[in-house]
């Protein structure tokens, strides 16, 4: 893996960006059964030629010090940022949870209790209200985590935790919003907007059927995918790809500026594109508009947030705009 800088920095600071602190054991890690088979396997075949810009890594090193900052918060009966091991048809599948600390001691029969606290560090949309618009009562926070990657991530760490005889009932995410304005939330108060700068999201928990489920299915998968060429891979999804859907846009232009005319900037499907352009162009045929195709955007792919791109057929044959 090769890092550069497309900008002069200080030697320090390039050292900072470029640190790869991730220590992977066994077989799969837990991190890497959560993505797409095809960036897993693109990953691991091109590791030693991957080309990494430092500039776009600075949200590892928020999550790097915030990771720090917690792993020195110091409990007693804590499990800090330990990588270990479990057996899923017989691979070695590694995982290190954030923070697992008991909440509640042992009393009589029952056993001590423990959580687990997930550091994130997310853009404040992914923070929302429950269905009642609240946040959180008195007693504890109500707005549950929504993300599916997050869930499936932290419930396989409370999976492997309870393996170890550990009974983990309790999961959270800590989420501190990089992005949450004090203006937005108490000025302008957008609607469902974040109360705090940092937020609890209670994460939905797993039985260990649906935990054990879920792991062999996904090493079954990356197994499999193994044994494909790269072309074979499967191909991401919208999905996988963070794509924004498909536009049509009535638009007019006016020398070399095109602009989507009030109301028309977002149909999923040509027909109520072309129905609404033929209804504006009725009552405006002096100032006609046109409908433009808005292909969907690979955010995953198109802002580099994905490494494995430049080894990528699917992105190099379908979606690339921007040559690396």
């Amino acid at each position: 893996m090769e890092y550069y800088s497309p900008a002069p920095l200080p030697t320090p600071i390039f050292k900072l960006l470029s640190g790869d602190e991730y220590d992977k054991q066994g077989d799969w890690s837990v991190t890497e059964l959560g993505l797409p088979p095809q960036i897993a396997i693109l990953q691991r075949r091109y590791r030693k030629s991957l080309k990494i810009n430092v500039m776009d890594m600075a949200f590892a090193v928020r999550g790097n010090i915030m990771h720090s900052a917690l792993a020195n918060v110091k409990m007693a009966g804590a499990i800090v940022e330990e990588r270990f091991m479990i057996n899923i048809l017989g691979k070695q599948i590694s995982m290190k949870a954030d923070y697992v600390w008991p909440y509640q001691e042992a009393e009589g029969d029952s056993p001590r209790r423990f959580q687990i606290i997930d550091m994130k560090d997310p853009s404040r949309y992914k923070a929302q209200p429950d269905p009642q618009g609240h946040w959180y009562t008195q007693n504890e926070w109500t707005a549950q985590c929504s993300d599916e990657g997050w869930i499936k991530q932290v419930n396989c760490y409370a999976y492997g935790m309870r393996q170890r005889g550990f009974m983990v009932d309790d999961l959270v995410i800590a989420a501190f919003l990089r992005d949450w304005s004090w203006r937005e939330c108490h000025i302008t108060k957008v609607r469902d907007y974040p109360p705090h700068e940092m937020v609890i999201q209670p994460v939905p928990l797993w039985g260990d059927d649906q935990c054990l489920n879920y792991l062999e299915s996904r090493v079954r998968l990356m197994e499999e995918s193994l044994l494909l060429k790269d072309e074979e891979l499967p191909e991401c999804s919208n999905e996988d790809r963070w794509a924004k859907p498909d536009l049509w846009a009535a638009v007019t232009t006016t020398g070399a500026t095109t602009r989507a005319v009030t109301g028309g900037s977002k149909f999923e499907d040509p027909m109520s594109a072309n129905t609404f352009n033929d209804t504006r162009n009725a009552k405006k045929p002096k100032k006609l508009s046109t409908v433009e195709f808005r292909a969907a955007e690979s955010i995953r792919c198109e802002r580099g947030y994905c490494s494995a791109a430049a080894f990528c057929g699917q992105y190099k044959n379908k979606i690339k705009k921007n040559p690396f």
